[in-house]
């Protein structure tokens, strides 16, 4: 088997159901094996999966959560199951476009990878930004405080990836968690995702711990699938409210891989960040044109404030 593909539904099924014609339409050249685990969707979903989705794709796996138990969790569920020499996380919100698949699983052939990402395209196939450095402190400095805008733009690359960049191959630090691909073996080496994560943030972790035993997280450019992208989350979240949760994921990140002292100074810089944009853009909320966007940004970083005074971690 060449690959096991695990995708974790939350109420997702339209789209799940248009990324399973695409896998039948473009990986024909690989055999593979699918596992699709619903993470508790709504009525609508469910009846989705088991009316329309499991008849037309009976080989695919389907299992059912009776509650959310978060993304990672839900992949970890699976990883016992997967007899693939690869193992692909994919979400439901994805769609395959071209063939290719096989020519992306040959970058093992290079020594010292361990998990491999492509170009991620949005709905309208304008390329999204998937690629990232973990959030050393001086890179959280210069970016909340937005001393990286003082810099010109060629330099900006050190504190983090623009669209440009992803262009070519590169070695990022880690990458987006909508299509991850490991061999199987490494994956459960490094025991797979952090449960105690429930959504944001597991992909930089699963990330770290790939780079953690000595090996490498590739993005390959020459491979693409549109991700559509917040699906889900936008049927929870606000977007307020999702900027909120991925800081707390790197406050999480500070807390369980650095100390309690670096974690508190991350903290206090965004807070600061935070206030200094709350400031900028009520300034900007001046302009007639602006005030709906300068509304929205001042009520994300309230929330990303407020979150700093949490003592979660």
């Amino acid at each position: 088997m060449d690959l096991s593909i695990v995708i974790v539904n939350w109420n997702s099924a339209e789209l799940l159901l248009k990324c399973l014609i695409s896998m039948e339409k473009w990986l024909d050249d690989l055999t593979y094996e699918v596992f699709v685990v619903d993470n508790c969707s709504n009525e609508t979903d469910i009846a989705m999966l088991r009316n329309e989705i499991q008849p037309r794709f009976p080989r695919v796996n389907i299992s059912y959560n009776t509650t959310n138990i978060g993304f990672g969790r839900a992949n970890n569920q699976i990883l016992h199951c997967c007899s693939g020499k690869y193992t692909l996380f994919l979400n439901p919100d994805t769609c395959f476009i071209s063939t290719g698949m096989r020519e992306l699983l040959t970058t093992f052939e290079e020594d010292g990878i361990g998990l491999v990402s492509c170009k991620l395209l949005k709905g309208d196939h304008t390329v999204q930004l998937s690629c990232f450095h973990f959030p050393h402190l001086w890179r959280i400095v210069a970016n909340s405080l937005l001393l990286s805008k003082l810099l010109p733009v060629t330099r900006r690359r050190m504190f983090s990836y623009g669209i440009a960049d992803q262009t070519k191959s590169l070695r990022p630090d880690w990458v987006l968690g909508a299509f991850m691909v490991l061999p199987t073996t490494v994956i459960r080496r490094v025991g797979g995702f952090d449960p105690a994560i429930f959504m944001y943030g597991e992909d930089m972790e699963l990330c770290y711990q790939v780079r953690k035993i000595g090996l490498e997280v590739c993005y390959v450019p020459d491979f693409a699938v549109i991700h559509y992208g917040g699906c889900s989350w936008r049927k929870a979240w606000s977007e307020a409210r999702k900027e909120a949760k991925v800081h707390k994921a790197i406050l999480y990140f500070y807390h369980k891989h650095r100390s309690r002292g670096l974690g508190a100074a991350v903290r206090v810089v965004f807070a600061l960040g935070a206030l200094i944009r709350i400031i900028i853009y009520a300034f900007r909320s001046i302009i007639p044109r602006d005030l709906k966007q300068s509304s929205k940004e001042i009520k994300t970083q309230w929330l990303i404030l407020l979150a700093q005074f949490r003592s979660e971690f």
